[in-house]
């Protein structure tokens, strides 16, 4: 599975090249089957920023560009990955040639503390239903535990995650706890 995961990889990321003109924005990649698909900066809406939390780590980011009209494609898969593993910092400066007005800004409004008590008194479900399987098989007693300390791992990840950005036409939302996505969007 492993070799087959590195070879799909290598099959769709190979030869990656963006490039530019004053109205398009082309890209081409693969390999085996190489796709390539065009967009007119105008019509692109919003650019999403994904990290989970291995990209945090190895301090890459996914680039998704969210478009309205036709990408007039080569190949018949619908394409809106810019690309898919690239540093945070080189990621910054590609969105800032490509299209300055997407570049991301430092986020000023966070979530408010009320937001944080209600993280801590939602109750957990998940965690709940699998206490009351252990009346069953104790086992499933460590278990809650596990479920439990996860679930409020997250909810910790996705409060200090959590902020927006609003500046007249100029809209920035991160969210997520795991993964998270910042859009950026006018």
């Amino acid at each position: 599975a492993l070799i087959i995961g590195v070879i799909k990889t290598f099959n769709s990321y190979y030869r990656y090249k963006i490039s530019m003109d004053e109205e398009r924005i082309y890209v081409k990649k693969g390999w085996l089957s190489q796709q390539s698909f065009s967009l007119r900066k105008e019509k692109v809406q919003a650019i999403v920023y994904k990290q989970s939390l291995y990209q945090k780590l190895l301090r890459v980011t996914t680039i998704k560009l969210i478009s309205t009209g036709e990408v007039n494609e080569v190949d018949d898969a619908q394409i809106n990955e810019l690309f898919p593993y690239l540093p945070t910092a080189k990621a910054d400066e590609l969105v800032a040639q490509l299209l300055p007005q997407f570049t991301r800004k430092p986020m000023t409004h966070k979530a408010s503390l009320k937001a944080k008590k209600l993280i801590w008194l939602r109750p957990p479900l998940f965690a709940i239903i699998i206490a009351l399987a252990g009346l069953w098989q104790p086992i499933f007693y460590a278990i809650a535990v596990a479920v439990l300390a996860l679930t409020y791992v997250s909810r910790v990840l996705a409060y200090k995650n959590l902020g927006f950005e609003f500046d007249g036409s100029y809209l920035q939302a991160r969210t997520g706890g795991i993964v998270v996505e910042t859009i950026v969007t006018k």
